[in-house]
């Protein structure tokens, strides 16, 4: 297209009507103010070419008038496609067909054959990881080459990613899309998924919602196509334990789905099960047993024992997944609550990006919110304070009144007292009611009737995790 990658990007960014200032476009496009200016300072001036109020800046956040961001939307979708639009659109228009022929079947995208020939080339190391070929012969024209399954689940891919952002794509595809696929089958898709989700009580994800309408699709267009789906699914025994697996089948045969495949069957089921709360079953992935591990060793909390937080985050992660297979990106405003969770959120995202690679940064945001809340929530049974004592050997109590300072300023916490270790005892905790004892003392508290918390000062002051698995809420 006319702009480059990162003007495209920021435009838009702000065609949602949303406002920004530079940190948080600096957070979201990971490139200086430098850049983000000059980039602004293009798209404006194309803009202004075609008679279009481009980006404003205002009270230092810059925004786009929403009259002027309809006439952009409409405007964009009239443009020449750029090099990855194009590409996109012609594997489509593959999948779509028997064959294409280059000489007719791509006029409307307006370029050289060269670039056209360019592209199929791309395209070609594009879909190896599917095990498929594009082959072309001056007599059979582009064709693809592979197993129907490939085909069908590379397929879902592209035409799960147009629906989920369909208001982003060149009318082109619309026109393609509309042209190969009835709006009854459309239609008909969607209920079969709402009707499924109402009768399962599941809600699911958009992204996953729009892949079993786009699987349904696919399997209905390629129906009278080759089949080669002999070899055992993988997923067909978990499924089969599940009690509701029958009431799938059934509600497949009552609506007459009987186009779809086993493994298409299976990814249904599957997806469903994952996002069903009554009925969930954990997937076998080694990956999450490790991080959850890891965390909470790292972190020193229970989360194996709270089935609650331990489903949400499979879903987290789940829906992440399908994020980066569909090249998905929400754009997350991470720095909005950076302050409050930052600490969670380094951890749980070197952890996670060790084990799960596949994880977006704006998805760990929401497990490590989802994570604190949680366990902010479960671990205090109510918002009072927490009453504690201060141990401290040091001279004149020095290091207890420099924790005592930072906590008050810090944490929801009643500090009654700093005492000695000599002077502990039970008729003192009895007294003052407490809820735990912090000790910054090297010598070790005999057993008590409530916990004692031995940590360096140092480690207060750089890392509260040990602190808040005790209860005490941050500020």
């Amino acid at each position: 297209m006319f702009f480059n990658k990162n003007s495209l990007h920021i435009l838009n960014l702000f065609l949602s009507n949303e406002r920004y200032n530079i940190k948080q476009l600096e957070e979201i496009l990971k490139i200086k103010k430098r850049s983000i200016l000059a980039n602004v300072s293009v798209i404006n001036d194309f803009l202004r070419i075609h008679k279009i109020k481009g980006i404003i800046e205002k009270e230092n956040y810059f925004y786009i008038e929403e009259k002027e961001s309809t006439k952009i939307k409409g405007f964009l979708s009239e443009a020449p496609l750029g090099a990855l639009e194009r590409r996109e659109y012609m594997l489509l228009k593959i999948f779509f067909s028997e064959k294409v022929i280059l000489s007719k079947d791509f006029l409307e995208i307006d370029v050289t054959r060269r670039t056209i020939n360019n592209d199929l080339q791309s395209l070609r190391n594009q879909i190896l990881e599917y095990d498929l070929k594009i082959l072309s012969t001056s007599i059979e024209g582009v064709f693809l080459e592979g197993k129907e399954r490939n085909i069908r689940v590379s397929f879902v891919k592209y035409l799960t990613r147009y629906f989920i952002q369909k208001n982003k794509y060149h009318n082109l595809f619309e026109k393609l899309i509309n042209s190969r696929l009835k709006k009854e089958e459309l239609k008909k898709a969607q209920d079969i998924i709402l009707n499924l989700s109402k009768k399962m009580d599941v809600k699911l994800p958009i992204e996953y919602f729009y892949k079993l309408v786009a699987l349904i699709l696919v399997s209905c267009y390629r129906e009278d196509k080759r089949c080669d789906f002999y070899e055992e699914d993988k997923n067909s025994k978990y499924i089969l334990k599940n009690t509701n697996c029958g009431i799938f089948i059934n509600f497949f045969k009552i609506n007459e789905v009987s186009n779809l495949k086993q493994y298409e069957i299976d990814t249904i089921i599957d997806v469903f099960l994952c996002f069903d709360k009554k009925n969930f079953v954990k997937k076998s992935d080694y990956r999450i047993d490790v991080f959850f591990k890891r965390l909470e060793e790292k972190l020193n909390i229970d989360i194996q024992t709270k089935s609650i937080i331990s489903i949400k985050v499979l879903k987290i992660i789940e829906i992440s997944r399908l994020k980066k297979e569909l090249g998905l990106s929400t754009d997350e405003k991470i720095g909005i609550l950076w302050d409050k969770y930052k600490e969670y959120y380094f951890e749980i995202s070197s952890i996670i990006k060790e084990v799960i690679p596949e994880i977006y940064d704006e998805d760990i945001l929401y497990l490590t919110i989802f994570i604190k809340d949680n366990l902010d929530s479960t671990i205090l049974k109510d918002k009072k304070n927490k009453r504690i004592l201060i141990i401290d050997d040091s001279f004149e109590k020095m290091y207890g009144k420099i924790v005592l300072s930072y906590l008050k300023k810090n944490y929801y916490i009643d500090i009654l007292k700093i005492i000695n270790s000599y002077e502990c005892d039970e008729s003192l905790i009895e007294r003052y009611e407490l809820d735990f004892i912090l000790s910054l003392s090297e010598i070790e508290i005999r057993e008590l009737k409530i916990p004692v918390l031995n940590i360096k000062v140092e480690n207060i002051l750089k890392n509260s995790y040990r602190l808040e698995s005790y209860g005490v809420l941050k500020k």
